[in-house]
């Protein structure tokens, strides 16, 4: 200890940074407020661009109908029945694909109960009242059922490309869930120590056109075996501003550890030794991308199924 402190000396003898304060904390589990939970689970640069490219690519979700199209495609897939039909009416509708536009062909058909409708979907042209078309529907399913030829969903099977955007968020978004709800059990469970910066070494991604740096920190853990936690950043001055910073790290396995600077806001240690955010208004900032995605979907999917 005496050593240490010696050496913090000739730090601050030379003009370097002084070594953090140490944490002073109650011994776990300790109390951590739910805005601070939250902070870690949505206030991470992952979940919060997993959000804003979900919220993105719900649009064009809903927008281009691919729950219809994933579902027509796997409704049609196995033994189908036909039937004769008759086009009852045809109109143009607001989508189009490859700019021609999309006409939606109404018919009806009669089947060994009473007559049933149905709606189709066409490019190019539209039939005019009267045509008689065959119409086809799933073994023993008429209420779906289809122009032959034509399709049950306004789109073909190429727009369920679409779905790459929502999928891409959602694994940023888990992504960032299981890295907060790790950094929430450490601020629960975790030990504190403090340690130094061993390594420093960009990589080739890149945040705000900031590079991504992988920082290495050695430290010790209560039985003195000298273990690392390496922390991805594009802020790297964030944990350099400190000759040792702190850090929390699970007894059970020293191997799960966190830069306490590197977290999503900033923590606060409260007087009875438990942990709260040093920001609390954060809290409904972090969660401003959840709940806007959330929103957005809903009013989406009903414009186009419940209106």
């Amino acid at each position: 200890m005496a050593s240490q402190d010696q050496d913090n000396g000739r730090m601050k003898d030379r003009g370097g940074p002084p070594p953090a304060a140490p944490l002073s904390l109650a011994p776990p589990p300790r109390p951590v407020s739910a805005g601070l939970v939250l902070q870690q689970v949505f206030g991470g640069f992952l979940p919060q661009f997993g959000w804003l490219f979900l919220g993105f690519g719900m649009v064009f979700f809903w927008v281009f109908s691919v729950p219809e199209t994933a579902v027509s495609l796997f409704r049609f897939a196995g033994e189908l029945e036909s039937t004769p039909g008759t086009v009852t009416a045809c109109r143009a509708t607001a989508m189009s694909e490859d700019d021609i536009t999309v006409f939606a062909v109404k018919y009806s058909f009669e089947t060994q109960g009473p007559g049933c409708r149905g709606t189709s979907y066409a490019t190019g042209s539209c039939p005019v009242p009267g045509t008689a078309v065959t119409v086809e529907f799933p073994a023993g399913s008429p209420e779906h059922s289809r122009v032959q030829g034509l399709r049950s969903a306004p789109f073909g099977p190429l727009v369920l490309i679409v779905f790459l955007f929502p999928a891409v968020g959602l694994g940023f978004i888990l992504a960032g869930l299981r890295s907060g709800i790790l950094s929430g059990r450490l601020l629960s469970r975790g030990l504190p120590t403090q340690g130094s910066l061993v390594s420093k070494l960009p990589t080739s991604t890149k945040i705000n056109d900031r590079t991504v740096y992988a920082m290495t920190f050695a430290f010790r853990d209560s039985f003195g075996v000298e273990r690392s936690v390496t922390t991805r950043t594009h802020e790297p001055e964030v944990l350099e501003d400190e000759s040792r910073e702190n850090i929390l790290y699970d007894p059970a396995d020293p191997s799960r550890a966190v830069t306490v600077d590197s977290l999503p806001g900033r923590v606060r240690v409260g007087s009875s030794g438990s942990l709260e955010p040093a920001q609390p208004g954060r809290t409904l900032l972090v969660l401003a991308g959840p709940l806007a995605a959330s929103a957005l979907s809903a009013v989406l999917a009903w414009w186009r199924y419940l209106r």
